[in-house]
């Protein structure tokens, strides 16, 4: 009898909860910058050379802002400058900039962080959607930005000068892996 008891109390237990926990009202869906946001795999002519760029939403989930970041996929290390801001954005134009942004990149060896302590600036941000056909066939959306790095003298550029970067929305295709899009196949 207290087996019974035990056995009919969990199952009401159990179906409390799966009642309860439905709801109807909750729609799945994606962030609010979500239109421009994704990895790009990109390239600097001014340095010849290629990696991934992340464009993703704030914490917030505001619309008007998104982080931009060279963070590679494991997310140990820099594929570029080392640079992780957060820049204003227009979603209904799909551009981006931003001014004297605090870096917040921080590189870390033997388990101390250290704050990569640059400001950043970007201009002219801008994704052209379905603009770029890959080798596999898809068309991916094309980003262009200037990019200016306050240490940018300590690499042989004027103290004022922004580097070009050009690309597209990362496809996953194996085809399209050693496709480097450099601004000069329109």
């Amino acid at each position: 009898m207290k087996k019974n008891i035990l056995i009919i109390s969990a199952l009401a237990f159990l179906f409390a909860i799966a009642f309860t926990s439905c709801n109807d009202d909750v729609v799945a869906g994606g962030t609010a910058v979500e239109k421009i946001s994704g990895e790009w795999v990109t390239y600097s002519p001014d340095f010849d050379m290629s990696f991934h760029l992340k464009t993703s939403s704030t914490s917030d989930n505001e619309s008007d802002k998104i982080i931009v970041t060279d963070i590679t996929t494991a997310g140990t290390s820099a594929g570029f400058w080392g640079f992780t801001v957060k820049s204003d954005c227009d979603l209904s134009a799909l551009t981006f900039s931003c001014t004297n942004v605090t870096n917040q990149y921080w590189t870390e060896k033997n388990g101390v962080y250290t704050p990569y302590d640059i400001k950043i600036s970007i201009r002219n941000g801008k994704i052209t959607e379905k603009a770029i056909e890959l080798p596999s066939g898809v068309k991916a959306d094309k980003i262009e930005l200037e990019i200016w790095f306050e240490d940018i003298a300590d690499a042989g550029a004027p103290a004022d000068y922004y580097c070009t970067l050009v690309g597209y929305r990362y496809s996953g295709f194996l085809e399209d892996e050693d496709f480097v899009y450099t601004g000069d196949e329109e």
